[in-house]
């Protein structure tokens, strides 16, 4: 679960500085990137519609009570 967490953590904070780029993977453990190599190369791909998820779920979790 680290893993994962680690992992969408980069490609988030890499497309939130720069989106209009491929993301910078560079960062991402060796085993990680070995076991979700197929992801990794599509992120540009799949990111944009997974990115508005984001934001809702940020909204939701980080809306003041």
């Amino acid at each position: 679960m680290l893993m994962i967490v680690h992992v969408a953590d980069i490609i988030v904070n890499s497309h939130m500085s720069d989106s209009e780029s491929e993301p910078d993977l560079s960062a991402i453990y060796p085993d990680a990137a070995s076991i979700m190599g197929p992801q990794l190369e599509t992120v540009s791909d799949w990111f944009p519609e997974v990115s508005e998820e984001i934001q809702s779920a940020c909204e939701f979790f980080l809306e003041e009570r």
